[in-house]
């Protein structure tokens, strides 16, 4: 016997199998057919029923009407338009706290003079006015706070952080 008709042996046997296998399943009520899902049986939910003096509607069932097609919005275009401004915005944030921090490496005085820094600081965030009702108006005055005390030695209150804006 070849090497393909083994195969054709064994592909031939396990079709038997199969055939088989679904045939004990369906027997067993184990493939049913799908009931539609709109359909209710409700024999078990009408026990009280009679008791009320309907007791004819214990055998019915009772169907769902169908669906209503709710309409499909697309959001994409207007969640692009609102992720590219969000973008934007971050961007020239991170490009405010960059030019800030380079800034702040290259004070020309030691020991930094605050006047000096805040000066600088202040040159760079006046043009960036767009901030001022955004979370990263927060946002950069904390960075600017950080960095000043943590490389300068200088702590500047919150008035002084705001009029850096001004």
């Amino acid at each position: 016997m070849s090497n393909f008709a083994g195969i054709e042996l064994v592909a031939v046997v396990a079709a038997i199998v199969l055939g088989l296998y679904y045939y004990f399943l369906h027997k067993t009520g184990i493939l049913k057919p799908a009931t539609p899902t709109a359909t209710i049986q409700t024999t078990k939910q009408i026990a009280i029923l009679p008791i009320i003096g309907i007791d004819k509607l214990a055998d019915t069932a009772m169907t769902l009407p169908p669906a209503i097609a709710t309409p499909v919005i697309d959001f994409s275009e207007i969640e692009l338009q609102m992720d590219d401004e969000s973008n934007i915005l971050l961007q020239e944030a991170e490009r405010v706290v960059d030019q800030i921090q380079d800034t702040i490496n290259h004070i020309a005085s030691n020991p930094p003079d605050q006047i000096e820094v805040t000066s600088k600081i202040r040159s760079i965030v006046i043009p960036y006015q767009i901030f001022l009702d955004t979370e990263y108006y927060d946002s950069i005055n904390t960075y600017i706070s950080l960095a000043v005390e943590r490389d300068c030695s200088i702590q500047l209150s919150p008035d002084e952080l705001k009029a850096l804006w001004n």
